[in-house]
């Protein structure tokens, strides 16, 4: 059977042998979770099949892709076949913290249905679900993804939501498989309680996300501050924002944001280019606490600039600004750097900048002899300027940035000291296509510094008459 898989996987496309020597590689991890070899090879052929190109994927399919006669031994595989679908959930996430493991990684939740047409399956009811935008009969499940900094991503964990008139007929659950120590429990309980199973198992990570439906349950709020977990969490417009002044509607702040306050950055890079959106970071009465407001660049059908709102909490006192700017300065290469004698050039745009004496020598020991111990391979060094902890792969902004903070060094006050200097020298629309920063910005720091057009304009003058 498994020779039948396999040679069906080198008719599906190109890249076969890689593909499965990965695959292969990963399945080891799970392989001593099913009870016999039998059921192991019907688990594989399993996977192989969800993998497939096949454009339907039921029993049949399945079957008839791993070259069996009858879909029997898969449905035995899900039905009745002894197999630890926990140690399954623990063996992958263990792999991916080795291959993916960053201390900067987001631990994102989210919720997904799966459509059906009976009422026998686990937790099927009449519940809204994503996948179809509206009420329909599904199962809901919740599921945590690992993202590293560098934009790998992977699920890590999941649970069945199951709605309270499941759990109140336990006849159902019985006839359903759920045993009767499965309790009700509500999508941000059942978030905690995969965080909390990430955090004992060792998983590295700095922040959790995640939608209205949990940015909205204070209790999951709280216990991730008393847990001292950074958050970014989606609210709903009419959340209440505490606020020196008082209590306050989350769009009511919103709309108190002057034009200079919004910056224009990319949220992530899509099939057309970077996802642009303008930002604005609304301080509120907690130091940990802030108030991240998103705002589309063009109207949507209501002919309106739409806006999201996202409660923060970080203990370590991180700002949009500094992560932007030190994230950026984490994944510089050995290629961004050019040495021409005693002249260090370093490349952070279009145009390199001539180094300083003293950060050119910094530079040269880096190139030197890098002090990270991540390599992609044996005698093969790591291409990144400040290598991380896992091999071919950068330091994460986290860890670069805290590495600055130990040696006394502030990105954020640092970023607002060079802006402040530039913008007393510079004209704000220079300001802002030199640094690729929205002009209302650029205004407002040569407000602060007080430059001014006419003055720069004057002086430059001034500078060609005495030459």
């Amino acid at each position: 059977m498994l020779t039948v898989v396999d040679d069906a996987r080198v008719r599906a496309g190109d890249g076969h042998a890689a593909w499965s020597e990965s695959f292969n590689e990963m399945f080891a991890q799970v392989a001593g979770a099913f009870g016999n070899a039998a059921v192991r090879r019907h688990g594989r052929a399993y996977l192989l099949g969800l993998l497939s190109h096949a454009e339907r994927k039921n029993s049949w399919t399945l079957a008839e892709f791993a070259g069996d006669v009858s879909p029997d031994g898969l449905q035995r595989l899900l039905n009745f076949s002894p197999w630890d679908q926990d140690a399954c959930r623990d063996a992958v996430r263990r792999y991916v913290v080795r291959n993916l493991g960053d201390a900067g990684a987001v631990l994102a939740v989210d919720e997904t249905g799966f459509l059906k047409k009976g009422r026998m399956s686990a937790g099927v009811a009449r519940m809204y679900t994503g996948t179809a935008g509206r009420v329909e009969n599904c199962q809901v499940g919740v599921f945590l993804a690992y993202a590293a900094p560098d934009g790998s991503r992977a699920l890590i964990d999941r649970e069945l939501y199951l709605p309270r008139k499941w759990a109140e007929d336990r006849v159902r659950c019985r006839a359903a498989g759920i045993g009767d120590e499965v309790p009700f429990a509500t999508k941000p309980q059942l978030a905690r309680v995969m965080i909390g199973r990430a955090i004992e198992a060792g998983v590295p990570f700095s922040w959790v996300a995640g939608d209205e439906v949990y940015g909205g349950n204070p209790g999951l709020r709280e216990w991730l501050e008393t847990e001292k977990i950074s958050y970014v969490l989606a609210v709903a417009c009419d959340e209440m924002i505490a606020v020196p002044a008082g209590l306050r509607r989350a769009d009511a702040l919103a709309a108190l944001v002057p034009a200079a306050g919004w910056q224009r950055l990319s949220c992530a890079d899509g099939s057309k280019g970077p996802r642009l959106y303008d930002w604005a970071l609304i301080g509120t009465a907690s130091a940990d606490h802030w108030l991240l407001v998103r705002r589309s660049l063009h109207p949507g059908e209501k002919g309106e600039l739409e806006l999201a709102f996202f409660l923060c909490y970080a203990p370590r006192g991180a700002t949009l600004a500094e992560l932007v700017a030190v994230a950026r300065i984490s994944r510089l290469t050995t290629g961004h750097v050019t040495i021409d004698g005693m002249t260090v050039r370093i490349r952070l745009g279009p145009a390199p900048i001539t180094l300083p004496g003293p950060v050119a020598d910094l530079t040269r020991q880096l190139l030197d002899g890098k002090r990270g111990h991540a390599t992609t391979g044996a005698g093969n060094p790591s291409p990144w300027l400040f290598p991380g902890g896992q091999p071919g792969r950068p330091i994460s902004a986290t860890h670069l940035g805290q590495r600055l903070k130990d040696l006394g060094i502030q990105p954020g006050q640092a970023r607002s000291t060079a802006l402040f200097q530039l913008a007393t020298e510079l004209p704000a629309a220079l300001l802002a296509r030199m640094l690729g920063i929205h002009i209302d910005v650029a205004v407002a720091w040569q407000h602060a510094s007080a430059g001014d057009w006419m003055a720069y304009a004057a002086d430059v003058s001034r500078r060609r008459q005495e030459d």
